[in-house]
């Protein structure tokens, strides 16, 4: 997976995986590269797009990764010294709304053209699964579907992953891996980007008690 950048850095990460899908994505129903596309950026839909029209027209499989975005107040600082509009969505609601619609318009395109298109939805947020199965469902892609994957970090809303795997999903589990100076900053995005997610593991803990009382009922046939 080619990882997002900087709002400046992103057009030239977009062409750069372009050309190499183009080399890479050539095997039907075979996602070896994705190109990741923060959704909290306001260009973001275009950006999509243009590329799986490119991937229609040149005859490969164009692989979306979706995540929401974690550069916020580096860009706004940027922008502002530019004397420039923030790319970034105004709130998070217009971001949440942008990332559930890019995972609606993906899967639409598998949909209308199967095998030129993969997804990867690369969330915490429990709505946005949610969100991702319902389409799935409506617009009739089985579950163990190759051209779509979900998929968080180890250790991070492990029960939502569980559960998608258990019920026939694809789902993943990502491991960052490396020196310490390069993970850290890595995950420290990671929480920027998903603020709900220590909210997360609270319900995580709040199911995993509720599991292990229903467990002891049973032990002791109560």
């Amino acid at each position: 997976w080619l990882d997002a950048e900087q709002y400046a850095r992103q057009p030239a990460m977009n062409y750069l995986s372009r050309r190499l899908m183009e080399i890479i994505n050539t095997e039907p129903n075979k996602v070896y590269l994705y190109n990741t596309y923060q959704c909290y950026l306001k260009d973001s839909h275009d950006w999509i797009s243009f590329d799986i029209e490119h991937a229609k027209q040149n005859g490969y499989i164009c692989g979306i990764k979706l995540v929401r975005g974690a550069y916020m107040d580096y860009e706004a600082e940027e922008a502002k010294r530019e004397n420039r509009p923030n790319p970034i969505h105004d709130d998070k609601t217009d971001s949440d709304k942008s990332y559930d619609g890019a995972v609606d318009y993906v899967m639409e395109q598998i949909v209308e053209s199967y095998g030129n298109v993969g997804i990867a939805i690369c969330t915490h947020n429990r709505e946005s699964l949610k969100n991702a199965t319902r389409q799935m469902e409506r617009l009739g892609i089985t579950r163990d579907d190759p051209n779509v994957v979900t998929a968080q970090l180890n250790g991070m809303v492990d029960n939502l992953t569980y559960a998608l795997g258990y019920t026939g999903y694809n789902a993943l589990k990502l491991i960052p891996y490396g020196d310490f100076e390069d993970v850290w900053p890595f995950l420290m995005r990671r929480f920027e980007e998903n603020s709900q997610i220590l909210n997360g593991s609270q319900q995580e803990r709040a199911l995993y008690g509720i599991e292990i009382k229903r467990r002891l009922k049973s032990f002791v046939g109560m």
